[in-house]
């Protein structure tokens, strides 16, 4: 979790209390403009290696190594803000939904490949099934990994739907 100023924050089971990290999550700080406001994490996910990825409300992706308390913080998937949702997929690639629900910059499906660094577009998620219905997400904030390596995303809408991606 994040706390103040964005720092990174672990529950400690054995003591019963928050520990602060003092490592800073990666945002939009516009110190210049004396605005001071910081960004939280909205998803955490780790991959088999015990590797941690958090999206921010800012829209960046980081990695964690909570052994050597390191971040690296991976980048932006799109400059509007929020990461909404993450996991890694059975192929190692840290697959994310991001945007808002908006008709101008809908969310939108990526994933980040970790082994070449870069990021790649999958699009929107549409079910079509056409002439039975016509589905487009549109707002998510769920994801998880299922044992086959099926990505799962759940919607958060009065009407939600549950999609499926097989990679």
């Amino acid at each position: 979790m994040t706390g103040n100023k964005g720092i990174l924050k672990y529950y400690d089971p054995s003591a019963g209390i928050l520990i602060d990290t003092e490592v800073e999550v990666p945002g939009d700080y516009y110190y210049m403009q004396f605005y001071e406001d910081y960004t939280a994490v909205e998803y955490f996910t780790r991959d088999s290696a015990g590797l941690i990825y958090g999206g921010t409300t800012d829209g960046y992706l980081f990695s964690f190594d909570s052994q050597k308390m390191e971040l690296n913080n991976l980048g932006k998937v799109r400059e509007s803000r929020r990461l909404r949702c993450l996991t890694v997929g059975k192929d190692g690639k840290v697959y994310i939904m991001a945007g808002e629900r908006s008709t101008s910059r809908p969310c939108q499906f990526y994933a980040y490949d970790p082994f070449k660094a870069r990021f790649e577009t999958l699009g929107l998620m549409i079910a079509d099934r056409s002439p039975y219905y016509y589905w487009r997400g549109q707002q998510f904030d769920c994801m998880t990994t299922g044992i086959d390596g099926t990505i799962y995303l759940g919607e958060s809408e009065r009407m939600s739907h549950l999609f499926l991606y097989i990679p």
